[in-house]
This record gives C-alpha cells, sequence and structure tokens, in this order.
C-alpha cells in the first residue's frame, strides 16, 4: 500500500525522492541535538519497511491477524453446563403437570450454578472495530506482488495457526448459535406451557365454581321453603313472648304511673305544710304548728310507703325486661342451629369450592414461581450469548469478493534510529502512512521557522493505524533476534541514508517547492 497519497488540496505530484526527503527532514527534526549534559543522537538509518498483516477470508467474514504477532486478543465469554435435551422430548413429559413441575424445579435448582467465564487466546487476532474500518479503506489502494519484496517484514504469525484460531472462533460461533436456538425455544415452550396450564387451571377453577353454583341453586329450591317456614315460626315465637311480657308489664306500669303521681302529690304537700309551719311559728301558734307537724310526718311516712312499692315495681319490670330479652335470645339461637342445619348442604358445596379453589390458585403460584425467576435466568444468559455473537461479527471485514483468500497485505511504515556515541542502546522513531499536503500561504509566512515548517507536508493520514506504528515501534525497541536479523539484512540495501544521490534530487524538489530555503536545503546537504 502506498506510504503517502495527496491531499484533495494538493494537485502537484510528489515523487518518491521527494516523499524519501522529507522523511530525512522530519527524522532530522525528531533527533536531540544534545544539550550541556548530554551528547547529540545520531541517526544511524533510516528504513522503509511494510508492516505484515494477514487478511484470512473464510465464508462472509475476512478476519484480520498482526503478522508480527504484537497484538492480542482474549475473547471473554460465558458458559453454563445444560442437560442435553430435544424440544420434542420435553413437549412430550411437558403435558403431564407433575412432569413439568419437577422439571422447572431440578433445573432451576441445577441451571446456573457451573456458569462460567471463559476465554478463547487469539494470537495477533486485531479486533479493534475502528483499526478494522480503516484497514479495510486503506487495502482498496493496495496493488498485488508476486514476489517478496526486499522491504517486507515476513510475518511471524504462521498461516497454519492463523487457520486454527480462525477454526476456533467459528466452532465457538456454531456452538453458540445452536445453544442459543435451543435455549429460545426451550425460553418459548416453558412460557407457553406454563401459560397453557395457568389458563387450564383457570378454566378448572371457573368450572368449579359453576358446577358448584348450579348444585347451590338446586339446594336452595329446596332449602328455602324450609327456611321461610322457620323464619316465620320464629318471628311468631317472638311475637308470643312479647306479647306475654308485655301482658304482664301493662298493669306494672300502670301501678308505677300511679305511684309516681302519688308521689308527686305527696312532695307538693310537703313542701306546703313545711312553709305553713313556719308561717305559725312566726305568729307564735303552738297548737297549730303542732298539729301541722303531725300532718307532715304522715305525709313523709306516706311518701316513704309509696317510693318503696316504686321500686318493687321498677325492679319487677327489669326481670321482666331481662326475661324477654333472655328468652329472645334463646329463640334466635334455636332459630340459628336449625338454619344452619338446614343449610349445611349448602355450606358444604361452598367449602367444596372455595378448598378446590385455593388448591388451583396455589398451583398458579407454585407454576409462576418456578417459571419467572428461571426465565430471568435463561434470559440473561441469551443475552450474553447473543452479544457474544455480536461481537463475534465485530471481529472481521466483510469479506472483498475481489480479494484472495489468504492474503498479506503490508502497511508502509519508516523507521529512523538514533543513538549516541557513549551508548549501544538506540531509540526508535515511526513515520506512519501520510498526506501530503500543498504549500499554502499559512505555511509560506512560517518561513521565519525555517525547515520545521516541513512539519505541515506529511499529515499522519489515520487515526487507529499509527497504532501498529506503537507496536513496529515496541519490537525495534525490544530483544527480538529475528525482527533484528531482518533488519539488518534490509539495512545492506536499504538504508535511506546510503541513497545519497535519491536524497540530494528530493532536496532539491522539496526546495523547489518552497519547503526548505536555500540555508536550510545546503546545511541538510551536508549531513548526507
Amino acid at each position: 500500500m502506498p506510504f503517502a497519497v495527496k491531499s484533495e488540496r494538493r494537485e502537484e505530484p510528489f515523487s518518491v525522492k521527494a516523499e524519501s526527503a522529507a522523511v530525512l527532514v522530519l527524522s532530522e527534526l525528531e533527533r536531540k541535538s544534545g544539550g550541556l549534559t548530554s551528547k547529540p543522537e545520531k541517526t544511524v538509518f533510516i528504513l522503509k519497511v511494510g508492516y505484515p498483516l494477514w487478511f484470512i477470508a473464510s465464508g462472509k467474514f475476512t478476519y484480520v491477524f498482526d503478522g508480527l504477532n504484537r497484538i492480542q486478543y482474549n475473547w471473554v465469554y460465558c458458559e453454563a453446563s445444560q442437560r442435553e435435551f430435544k424440544i420434542e422430548d420435553l413437549e412430550s413429559s411437558f403435558m403431564i403437570r407433575e412432569e413439568y413441575i419437577e422439571f422447572l424445579t431440578n433445573y432451576q435448582d441445577n441451571f446456573c450454578q457451573s456458569k462460567k467465564d471463559k476465554e478463547l487466546f487469539c494470537e495477533g487476532l486485531i479486533s479493534d472495530h475502528a483499526l478494522l474500518e480503516e484497514l479495510s479503506n486503506y487495502r482498496r489502494e493496495a496493488t498485488e506482488v508476486y514476489d517478496q519484496s526486499p522491504e517486507l517484514l515476513l510475518p511471524v504469525l504462521e498461516e497454519k495457526k492463523i487457520t486454527t484460531i480462525i477454526n476456533q472462533i467459528e466452532t465457538l460461533q456454531v456452538t453458540f448459535k445452536e445453544k442459543t436456538e435451543k435455549l429460545k425455544q426451550l425460553s418459548e415452550l416453558i412460557s407457553k406451557t406454563t401459560q397453557g396450564y395457568i389458563e387450564w387451571l383457570n378454566f378448572e377453577a371457573k368450572s368449579i365454581a359453576e358446577e358448584a353454583e348450579a348444585k347451590i341453586k338446586a339446594q336452595k329450591e329446596i332449602i328455602n321453603p324450609k327456611i321461610e317456614k322457620l323464619d316465620n315460626n320464629y318471628k311468631k315465637q317472638v311475637e308470643h313472648l312479647e306479647k306475654n311480657i308485655d301482658k304482664e308489664q301493662q298493669p306494672l306500669e300502670k301501678q308505677k304511673n300511679h305511684i309516681e303521681k302519688n308521689i308527686k302529690e305527696l312532695e307538693n304537700n310537703i313542701l306546703r305544710y313545711n312553709k305553713q309551719i313556719k308561717i305559725q311559728s312566726q305568729k307564735g301558734n303552738k297548737r297549730l304548728e303542732d298539729s301541722l307537724k303531725k300532718k307532715l310526718k304522715k305525709e313523709k311516712q306516706e311518701i316513704e310507703e309509696q317510693q318503696k312499692q316504686q321500686k318493687q315495681i321498677e325492679k319487677q319490670l327489669e326481670t321482666l325486661t331481662e326475661q324477654k330479652t333472655n328468652e329472645r335470645f334463646m329463640l334466635k339461637n334455636e332459630f340459628n342451629r336449625e338454619l344452619q342445619k338446614e343449610q349445611q348442604p349448602i355450606t358444604a358445596l361452598e367449602t367444596g369450592r372455595d378448598e378446590k379453589q385455593e388448591n388451583l390458585k396455589q398451583e398458579i403460584l407454585k407454576l409462576e414461581k418456578l417459571t419467572h425467576p428461571l426465565l430471568e435466568k435463561l434470559g440473561q444468559l441469551l443475552d450474553e450469548w447473543e452479544k457474544c455473537l455480536t461481537n463475534m461479527k465485530l471481529l472481521g471485514l466483510k469479506t472483498n469478493s475481489e480479494q484472495k483468500n489468504n492474503t498479506i497485505i503490508y502497511v508502509p511504515f519508516y523507521i529512523t534510529a538514533y543513538s549516541k556515541a557513549d551508548s549501544k542502546d538506540k531509540r526508535y522513531f515511526i513515520f506512519p502512512p501520510a498526506l501530503i499536503n500543498s504549500l499554502g500561504f499559512s505555511s509560506k509566512f512560517k518561513g521565519f521557522l525555517g525547515r520545521a515548517k516541513i512539519k505541515d507536508l506529511l499529515n499522519e493520514r489515520f487515526k487507529t493505524i499509527s497504532f501498529l506504528g506503537e507496536k513496529l515501534q515496541e519490537t525495534a525497541a525490544s530483544t527480538n533476534v529475528n525482527f533484528e536479523t531482518q533488519i539488518e539484512k534490509l539495512l545492506q540495501k536499504h538504508n535511506l541514508l546510503d541513497m545519497k544521490a535519491l536524497l540530494k534530487e528530493g532536496l532539491l524538489s522539496l526546495k523547489e517547492e518552497g519547503w526548505l530555503s536555500e540555508t536550510d536545503h545546503q546545511t541538510l546537504l551536508s549531513t548526507i
């Protein structure tokens, strides 16, 4: 694939020589010049390399693998042990409610107890969706080569290993699809079966109520005349009781009223005598005063006798009232006993109906209690598995019909290595694929910055492909004998610092376009 392409604003051609020279200038800008306490860095080499990526087409998907095996992907998924079953067998056994409830109970106890997370270690698999999308767009610019180019890095990850990983992924996909489908069927069957039994139990409860109502109605036709007779008899007994008691109470009430009237008259006489005695006493008429006192005494004795009779009558009336209340209560109790006795067949029918309906209600509650938590657990596992299947689809790209199977596509990068005189260690800087800009007004205005304005010439083209550059930098900085051997071999013919003629022509091109001043141009020529 190309390292640099023209931006929409650039119309001028840009040669490979100019590209190489631009990378040289940028490498010089990145080189540390040293200071009071450290020595300046020296550019050891500049090398253009192709980062190998495997594009492996499998059906509708194309998986992308890091050929240098610097990217790793651990796919974590959930697994729960399930008893193998056939939906047809379950449908048959679920027709017996006792067996269905036993299944729900056992499955509820055992399900998800062995649920655990597992992981599949996928070496080199690129799973970042944004990176995959950029690579998908970038690969359209790739050109086919039939011989191994001297600048291309050999992949560390072998095709055989990649095929094994893809087989593991697709085997899990098939397994998850089968398990997900079975789990969906099981959930639907459980939901349908429970709903069916609940509807049947409700229908049974309604039938029991209708049957009981019909029997109760038939019993009422027999019992109601008896109850009506009992009620009439009860009313007559109460009426007879009240008449007898009232008959005894009436003369006593008359006596009571008469006595109350006499007491009132005697109280008035006593008041009158007391006044007269007081008048005669003031007049000093002793004889008349004594006569009045005798009369007063007699009246008081009379009122005491009347009050005594009054209390006796009131007590008799109270006794009769209490007698009437007690006898009425006894009549009522006897009536209720007879009524309950006559209504016993209806009561028995109602009790039997209520007991049966309560049993059916408990059956419904039991089914709901066993079904709802189980369906919730099945739903949670289904969500996890469907999420896994969705994530699996994001692990690859849609297969391009024009792409050949098992293709290696190389992403170009420039590696610049620096070192210091007092150290064997190298520092590496990576230049990712770029967009080539024109020298616009703002860039010309930056002329006082010197060669620094050339940073506007090559802009980073992709947001995520630069991540591969980071992995390349890590590989270069690590102790990797295979990688170092490849780099050493490539440097024998492709070290940009050894291509002096190419660099000189490229620097001249940059100067003529205005990216370099005459002074910068001469300074850079002296470093070649």
